[in-house]
C-alpha cells in the first residue's frame, strides 16, 4: 500500500540553494563555459563578444535565461579601490564568486533573471580606458543544456544588428519574434525541470550507473551519506507539487526524446555501462541524448526513493521484445556487462587459454607466435604457466570454460536457444608425457573428466546430446612428443649441449633418463665441476636464460622447415598453429547454446 502525497497549492519553483551540496557535482557554468558546452553538442557560436551577444538574444527572447545573476558588491569594490589606490574596474575584474552561493543570497546579491524583466547585458558593464568590466556574473545550470534540441532548430533565425556599423556593440535579434511559439511547451517543461534536477544531481549523480560505487567531487563521503539519509523524498515531492506518477511520465518523455536523437543508439549499452565519468568522450547528438537520459535517470531514482518509503508502487520491468523508454535507462547493476561486451564482440575474456608447463615454454612460445604473426593479445590467446603436471588445476579449467548462460528463448521445432553472455573460452593444456599424462589414454581420460564437470554444472534441462556435443571443443590436451619433454622434443642433444656449454654425452644421458628440469641441471653442474670441466658459469643457466639461447636455433629450424613444407614436424610449431586455430575459430559475439528436447546422456 502506498502513502498518498497531498498536492500543495501553487507556489514558486523550488530553489536549489535550500538544499545541501547543490552544484557540487555539476557546477554552474559562466556564459563562456555554457557556450563551450553548447559547441560540444553541435551548436556553433561566434567567438568572443559576438558569442555572448547571441546568448543575450536567447535571454531577451526568454528562451534561455541565465539561472542566476550574482551582482558584484560595488560598495565593497569602491572601498577596496580606495584602500589600494586602484581603479574600480581593476577591483571588479578580480571579483570571485563566494564558495557558498547561499551567502550571496543572504547578502541579497543573488538574483533570478527569470523573475526579472530583461535588461540589455550592456547595462551590467562599466566602460573604462582599459576596456569594459562586468558588474555582475551570469550563471547557467548544466541542465539548461536540455534546451539544445530546440535551439538547434532556430539558431539560424538570429539576425546580426550592428550599432553605428560597429561589431563591438552588435546585438542579435530573431527574424521572427514568435519563432519559439511551437516549442513553448517543451521549453516550459525544461524550465520546470532544471531546479528539480539541480537538487537531485548531488543525491544520485555519482551513483549512476552503478549503485554500488560513489565517486564524489568536492564533498566528503561522510557528509554526503548524512545528507542522503536525511533527504525526505516525500517532502521534496510535496515541495515541487508533483505526484509520483508524473516523475515516471516525465522520465519516459525524456527517454523517448533521447531515443529519437541518439546517432549511436546501437552502442548505448556500452556508453551506459561506462558511467558518467566517460561522458566527456561523447559529442554532438550522442552527448545531447546522454543529457536527456541522465535527466530521466535522476527522476526515476527519486521515484525509486519514494518506493523505498512506501510512497509509490515499484516500477515493473518492460516486458516483451518491443521498445520501451525504460529499456534505455542509465541505471544498471552491471550484471549485463558481459552480455553487452559479448554482443559487441569486445569482451576481454580470451578465446583460448594456452596452459604451458614451465618457464622455457613461456619464453619460446610467444616468440614462435610472433614470428608466425599470431596475435597474443589477452583477449585472443592468454598463456598460463601451470608449473608442472604435479599441480592440480582442474577447478581452474572448469571456471574458465563453463559457459555463462542467459535466459532461454524458445525457438522452432522444440528447440531452445540459450544466449551465452560471455564468449566461450577454450582451454588447451600442453603437457610433457609423464606422470598422470604419460599415455594418450590417460590424457583422453583427463579431458573427458573436465568436460563432464562442465556439463554437470549446466541446468538439468540442458542435459542433451546436442549440448554435450557443443561443449566438445572447450577442452583440449596435447603433448610435445611421445616420452619427451619440451626441450628434448624440439632440440637435438647437440643443440642443447651447445646452449649449455657441456659435453653432448651428458645430454644424451639426461635424454635417456627423460628429465630436463632444474634439479637435473644442478646435478649435472656439480658433476662437471667436480671433474674440473671448464664451465661457462658457476651455476647452470635458468630456464628463461636457456630459452633465450635456444630461440635462435629453433627460429632457424622453423624457417627452414617452412620452406620445405615440413614445419608440422616441429612440435613447438605444431602446437602454436593448433592454438591459433582453436582461438581463431571461437565465436566472440552473439553466441548461443542450442538445446533440443532433453533426455539423459552418458558422460
Amino acid at each position: 500500500m502506498t502513502v498518498p502525497i497531498p498536492t500543495p497549492p501553487p507556489s514558486s519553483a523550488v530553489d536549489p540553494l535550500d538544499y545541501s551540496f547543490v552544484f557540487t557535482q555539476r557546477p554552474l557554468l559562466t556564459p563562456e563555459e555554457f557556450i563551450k558546452e553548447c559547441e560540444f553538442r553541435g551548436i556553433t557560436f561566434f567567438m568572443g563578444e559576438l558569442g555572448l551577444a547571441q546568448l543575450e538574444a536567447l535571454h531577451r527572447a526568454s528562451v534561455l535565461v541565465p539561472f542566476y545573476r550574482i551582482a558584484k558588491d560595488l560598495h565593497e569594490a569602491r572601498r577596496v579601490a580606495r584602500e589600494e589606490d586602484s581603479s574600480l574596474e581593476s577591483v571588479l575584474r578580480r571579483f570571485r564568486i563566494k564558495d557558498r552561493l547561499p551567502d550571496h543570497r543572504a547578502e541579497r546579491t543573488l538574483f533570478h533573471p527569470a523573475d526579472q524583466p530583461f535588461r540589455p547585458w550592456r547595462t551590467f558593464r562599466r566602460s573604462s580606458e582599459t576596456g569594459s568590466v562586468w558588474t555582475c556574473i551570469f550563471l547557467y545550470s548544466p541542465y539548461q543544456l536540455l534546451a539544445i534540441p530546440v535551439l538547434k532548430e532556430h539558431m539560424g533565425c538570429l539576425h546580426l544588428r550592428r550599432h553605428k556599423g560597429q561589431l563591438s556593440d552588435a546585438t542579435f535579434r530573431f527574424i521572427e519574434p514568435n519563432v519559439f511559439v511551437l516549442s513553448k511547451q517543451q521549453l516550459t517543461a525544461i524550465h520546470e525541470l532544471v531546479p528539480i534536477l539541480s537538487v537531485l544531481d548531488p543525491l544520485f549523480l555519482r551513483r549512476i550507473p552503478d549503485r554500488t560505487s560513489v565517486h564524489l567531487r568536492s564533498v566528503s563521503l561522510n557528509d554526503w551519506n548524512h545528507w542522503v539519509q536525511a533527504f525526505d523524498p516525500i517532502a521534496f515531492l510535496q515541495r515541487i507539487g508533483w505526484q509520483p506518477n508524473r516523475l515516471v511520465q516525465e522520465a519516459d518523455r525524456l527517454l523517448t526524446i533521447a531515443h529519437g536523437i541518439d546517432p549511436v543508439l546501437a552502442r548505448q549499452d556500452v556508453i551506459r555501462l561506462g558511467g558518467y565519468d566517460k561522458v566527456s568522450m561523447l559529442r554532438k547528438d550522442a552527448l545531447i541524448a546522454y543529457d536527456y537520459r541522465l535527466a530521466a535517470e535522476l527522476l526515476l531514482r527519486l521515484y525509486e526513493s519514494l518506493v523505498d518509503v512506501g510512497a509509490a508502487t515499484p516500477l515493473s520491468s518492460p516486458q516483451g521484445k518491443y521498445w520501451h523508454p525504460q529499456r534505455e535507462r542509465l541505471s544498471t547493476d552491471r550484471k549485463e556487462l558481459d552480455q553487452v561486451l559479448t554482443d559487441f564482440g569486445i569482451s576481454p575474456y580470451p578465446s583460448l587459454v594456452l596452459a604451458l608447463e614451465g618457464d622455457t615454454e613461456m619464453v619460446i612460445m610467444p616468440k614462435i607466435m610472433a614470428s608466425l604473426g599470431i596475435p597474443l593479445s589477452p583477449s585472443f590467446i592468454r598463456l598460463f604457466n601451470y608449473g608442472g603436471v604435479g599441480k592440480s588445476f582442474d577447478l581452474l579449467v572448469q571456471y574458465i570454460v563453463t559457459p555463462f548462460l542467459g535466459n532461454a528463448i524458445k525457438g522452432h521445432s522444440n528447440q531452445t536457444l540459450v544466449p551465452i553472455h560471455r564468449p566461450p573460452t577454450r582451454f588447451l593444456l600442453i603437457v610433457d608425457s609423464e606422470g598422470k599424462f604419460k599415455t594418450e589414454q590417460e590424457r583422453t581420460k583427463w579431458r573427458k573428466e573436465r568436460l563432464g564437470e562442465v556439463y554437470s554444472t549446466l541446468p538439468r534441462e540442458y542435459h542433451t546430446d546436442e549440448v554435450k556435443k557443443q561443449l566438445e571443443d572447450l577442452v583440449g590436451i596435447e603433448s610435445w612428443d611421445c616420452d619427451h619433454c619440451f626441450e628434448f622434443a624440439n632440440f637435438t642433444d647437440q643443440e642443447l649441449a651447445d646452449a649449455l656449454g657441456v659435453p653432448v654425452a651428458k645430454i644424451e644421458r639426461l635424454r635417456s633418463e627423460g628429465k630436463f628440469n632444474k634439479k637435473k641441471l644442478e646435478g649435472l653442474w656439480n658433476e662437471l665441476r667436480e671433474a674440473h670441466y671448464p664451465l661457462s658459469s658457476l651455476d647452470p643457466p635458468t630456464k628463461p636464460d636457456l630459452a633465450e639461447r635456444l630461440w635462435p636455433v629453433l627460429e632457424a629450424k622453423i624457417n627452414t622447415a617452412q620452406q620445405m613444407g615440413t614445419a608440422q614436424s616441429i612440435p613447438a610449431f605444431r602446437i602454436a598453429e593448433q592454438a591459433w586455430e582453436h582461438a581463431a575459430s571461437a565465436r566472440r559475439g552473439q553466441v548461443v547454446l542450442f538445446v533440443s528436447e532433453a533426455r539423459e546422456v552418458g558422460l
